[in-house]
């Protein structure tokens, strides 16, 4: 929050805070809370989910699982660089996303 003296208002940043040191900042918020007795100052609002662990301490989801995601991320990546030099033409289908309208049967289903 800033104090801008060209507009004589104070100005709401937007930001989402992941982790400890990683912050992602879009730019000036759209809308602010204001109070009838002092339009010219903004109030902080807080959206969104956040966690803390036992003791009360903030706790990130996303910092907790990193490692996972880059464990997945290089196993799909190993997958894909397998099947594009295994000098078979062709590509992988996730069978669990075809739908059932296209047939009853697994073949049907992927031919179409």
């Amino acid at each position: 929050m800033e104090f801008d003296k060209k507009k004589n208002r104070s100005v709401l940043h937007e930001g989402v805070k992941i982790g400890k040191d990683i912050y992602i900042t879009p730019g000036e918020a759209d809308y602010y809370i204001r109070s009838k007795t002092d339009p010219r100052s903004c109030k902080l609002n807080l959206n969104g989910m956040f966690f803390n662990d036992k003791n009360g301490q903030p706790f990130s989801l996303i910092q907790a699982t990193m490692d996972l995601q880059d464990r997945y991320d290089l196993l799909i990546y190993y997958r894909d660089n397998l099947i594009a030099t295994s000098g078979t033409i062709g590509d992988w289908v996730d069978a669990a996303s075809l739908p059932e309208f296209l047939g009853v049967e697994m073949p049907d289903r992927i031919q179409k």
